[in-house]
């Protein structure tokens, strides 16, 4: 896995916490997200490529919290995208941020 995908994996174990805490919170932040980034994707011509993802995030993001948790988490090539489009802008703190950043870089 590669260093940005390790960073994008440790945001989402950060999300995760949030979600376990306060779901409720985080799914409106992460479907706020899907409708504004659809709108600049449609906005800036970006294609289907993207909304694709978006798609499956906000029907991830409607399902029941452990699928929810594990579409974060998934460790496969499938995850890692989904990650690249990520709706959960938002949720976790910069400090939050920052460590999940020192976390991947610890991973060998």
């Amino acid at each position: 896995m590669q260093r940005s995908d390790r960073i994008k994996l440790e945001y989402h174990r950060a999300i995760v916490d949030h979600l376990r805490i306060d779901h409720r919170r985080v799914r409106s932040i992460g479907l706020d997200n899907v409708i504004k980034m659809r709108q600049q994707y449609e906005r800036d011509g970006w294609g289907q490529s993207g909304t694709v993802w978006l798609d499956e995030w906000e029907q991830l993001l409607n399902e029941p919290l452990d699928q929810l948790i594990d579409g974060c988490l998934r460790a496969d090539e499938h995850g890692n995208d989904m990650r690249q489009v990520s709706p959960f802008a938002g949720v976790i703190s910069q400090d939050e941020r920052l460590a999940a950043i020192r976390r991947a870089r610890e991973v060998t």
